[in-house]
């Protein structure tokens, strides 16, 4: 696994031993970072379910503002500090360890209003929905954020939230990406 495009290009990130965490694909990352090109300058950036904290890392080598990563796992979280000190991001980051399927979780995210959000949970639990569902989630989204959510192809998940719209589905083989903005918001992808 290493940094695909910008700043750090090429760099190899840590992963967890096992099969715990399952790390997006680096064709499957290109191609969401090519379609959110525009979006990543200075951004706000949320990694949820971060495993080794790829995407978010991905976005600040790409000259995104600052990134918070939360993940229940406490290896996941040791991992991703390893690879946020390897690339020297400490000044723009926060790890949070903690199960985003509890209560409370989402309020304790700081800074509150993000631009951009990852979310790669494990496939078939539900946890997109789980998350989408949580009525402090919304709070955490700037007015024209956008939420993208990594699946199995195979899955459908709800994202049936009032105030969320799809705006585009991609399939790479098993895996399907959905992309979510507030609704209204103006779309740039």
């Amino acid at each position: 696994m290493r940094i695909i495009s910008g700043k750090y290009r090429g760099k190899k990130l840590i992963t967890p031993r096992g099969l715990e965490t399952r790390p997006t694909l680096d064709r499957i990352r290109e191609s969401i970072f090519n379609i959110i090109s525009q979006r990543i300058a200075n951004a706000r950036v949320l990694d949820l379910f971060a495993g080794t904290g790829a995407l978010g890392l991905e976005a600040l080598s790409r000259n995104a503002g600052f990134a918070t990563f939360v993940d229940n796992s406490r290896e996941a979280c040791t991992v991703i500090n390893k690879n946020i000190a390897l690339l020297q991001f400490e000044h723009c980051t926060t790890v949070i360890q903690h199960d985003l399927t509890r209560a409370g979780t989402l309020a304790r995210i700081r800074p509150k209003k993000f631009d951009l959000v990852f979310m790669d949970p494990p496939y078939r639990k539900g946890l997109i929905d789980a998350v989408l569902e949580n009525s402090e989630f919304i709070d955490l989204l700037a007015d024209n954020a956008l939420v993208v959510c990594e699946h199995g192809a195979q899955e459908n998940p709800g994202i049936n939230i009032s105030k969320l719209d799809i705006t585009d589905q991609r399939k790479y083989g098993k895996t399907q990406i959905t992309f979510l903005t507030l609704n209204n918001a103006e779309l740039i992808l």
